[in-house]
This record gives structure tokens, sequence and C-alpha cells, in this order.
């Protein structure tokens, strides 16, 4: 035989390594926006942690040192009063601010709340281990 000659190759199987390479690479793709995701979700959760335990101390503070002291204070205005040694305005005051204090205690107990509130939505669900003995405070 004399002549040119010519060579191809033909492919007998298709092993589909573009298809899979593509496959791969989005999955790598996927996978890093899994993680990126993931660490947003955990910043949400942290911040929203902290904003629940802030306000868990806030509520300790108004509960327990705040109107105590708001109500004692309103009490020796009043024992004072009935003893005419003190003015009618220092009792008013005393009892406006017990009423306030009253006031930003509730605020803060509706704060409470509402950071719980996003504390679920960044959790997906309830808060785990929250009771019926939470519901009093």
């Amino acid at each position: 035989m004399l002549g040119p000659e010519i060579g191809i190759q033909l492919p007998l199987f298709d092993q589909n390594q573009a298809k899979i390479a593509r496959a791969e690479y989005s999955l790598r793709q996927a996978e890093k926006e899994l993680k990126s995701k993931q660490g947003i979700v955990r910043e949400e959760v942290s911040a929203a942690l902290e904003a629940v335990s802030m306000s868990r101390k806030e509520i300790v503070l108004f509960r327990d040192q705040l109107l105590p002291a708001r109500s004692e204070a309103v009490e020796y205005s009043e024992k004072y009063f009935d003893a005419m040694q003190l003015s009618m305005l220092h009792l008013l005051d005393a009892r406006r601010k017990l009423s306030e204090t009253k006031l930003r205690y509730l605020e803060v107990l509706r704060d409470r709340r509402i950071r719980e509130i996003e504390l679920e939505r960044a959790l997906g669900g309830i808060i785990p281990g929250r009771g019926k003995s939470d519901e009093s405070n």
C-alpha cells in the first residue's frame, strides 16, 4: 500500500469526563457556600445568645436590686410623710420613680422575649431547655 495514511482515534466509550469535572466543580462550590453560610449562622446564633444572656442579667438586676430599693424608698417616704417629716413632693417623687422602674422592668421583659424569638429564629426551632419556670420571669 502506497500513499498517504491517516490515523484517527475514535472513542469507543464516552466516560463523561467533562460532565464529571463540571459536577465536581459544582460540588466544591456548593461546599464552600455551605461553609460560608454555616459561619454566618454561627455568628448570628452567638450574637442572639449574647443578647438573651444580657437581657436575663438585666432582668435579675431589676428584680433583685432596683425594684426592691424603689419599693423601700416608697415605704420610707410614706412612713415619714405620715409622721409629717417629709413633704408630699418627696413621696410623689418616690412613687414616680417606682412606677418608672416597673415600666422599665416590663420593657426589659419584653426585650428579652423579642431576643429569645430572634434566637429561636436563628436556631430554627424552640430554645432547648426552656420550660415553664422561664415563663414566670
